[in-house]
């Protein structure tokens, strides 16, 4: 599947070659008189074209749930159990075990191949105490679904604010994952990577985004 930015002018040429389809789109432009080499991007427009063999939002959302499951092990369990002796409203188990997250597991990235992708085992996490943002999300969801309560994945573009395009479910429009949960009529949001941000508020850069809640 693939989509065009909204405006952009090319000359589109398609080929059958060797059994493969062979699609190019050449853009020709002079340059801005007003940039430099050294000139950053303009990061509020989505890329020119993306590609991706998502048909829908729900497949792409299938997919990346595959990734970060809720998993609950003795040790998660254990652990959960541990943070929330004592506490008999959700609210209140909620908020412990997100502190705990944001403020014990300390914000590690290593994006390599699928690596960048998908989750790591909430034990693992909780033995290294490292973890990016989908690792603590995933830990969070599951130290949640073991004391009974729900924490749903938001995917987000939080490096800058930037263009949303509907038309190309794929995973490169997002850069983030932060965490939202259901109790009783309330909504709760969380960014679980943020150790000063109290539950129920974002920090400035995960705020106002267009998303995917999955």
């Amino acid at each position: 599947r693939v989509s065009l930015r909204e405006g952009l002018k090319a000359q589109f040429e398609e080929e059958h070659r060797d059994g493969r389809w062979i699609r190019r789109w050449r853009i020709a432009a002079s340059p801005d008189p007003a940039s430099t080499p050294a000139t950053p991007p303009t990061t509020n427009e989505a890329p020119d074209i993306q590609i991706t063999t998502f048909r829908t939002w729900n497949e792409f959302g299938l997919w990346w749930a595959s990734l970060a499951p809720p998993l609950v092990d003795d040790k998660v369990r254990a652990k959960a159990l541990e943070l929330t002796t004592g506490l008999s409203e959700p609210t209140a188990r909620l908020r412990a075990l997100h502190r705990y997250v944001a403020q014990e597991i300390r914000y590690l990235a290593l994006p390599l191949g699928i690596g960048r992708y998908r989750a790591r085992e909430p034990g693992e996490v909780l033995s290294t105490e490292l973890g990016d943002c989908k690792d603590k999300f995933r830990l969070l969801a599951s130290l949640a679904e073991s004391v009974g309560l729900t924490v749903e994945p938001v995917l987000i573009y939080a490096s800058a604010k930037r263009t949303f395009v509907e038309e190309a479910p794929s995973p490169l429009q997002f850069d983030h994952v932060i965490a939202r949960a259901r109790l009783g009529s309330d909504e709760i949001w969380m960014d679980p990577t943020a150790e000063l941000v109290p539950m129920g508020s974002l920090p400035r850069s995960s705020r106002g985004r267009p998303g995917v809640a999955l």
